[in-house]
């Protein structure tokens, strides 16, 4: 799904998890308002990305 506006992704899904619809945070008005507080596909991760689990 896109905004309608600007064409900016808002939604994705993968074909791994089909039944799994992920939204882009980057998207919200207010990311900020969403703090990870998990790793997911940590295996995908690049190098220069810290973890989660890391930063507690």
């Amino acid at each position: 799904m896109a905004c309608l506006i600007n064409g900016t992704t808002l939604t994705y899904q993968n074909e791994d998890r089909p039944q799994e619809i992920d939204i882009t945070t980057g998207s919200l008005d207010h990311p900020e308002s969403f703090v990870p507080n998990k790793d997911v596909f940590i295996k995908e991760k690049l190098s220069w990305v810290a973890s989660v689990s890391a930063k507690h």
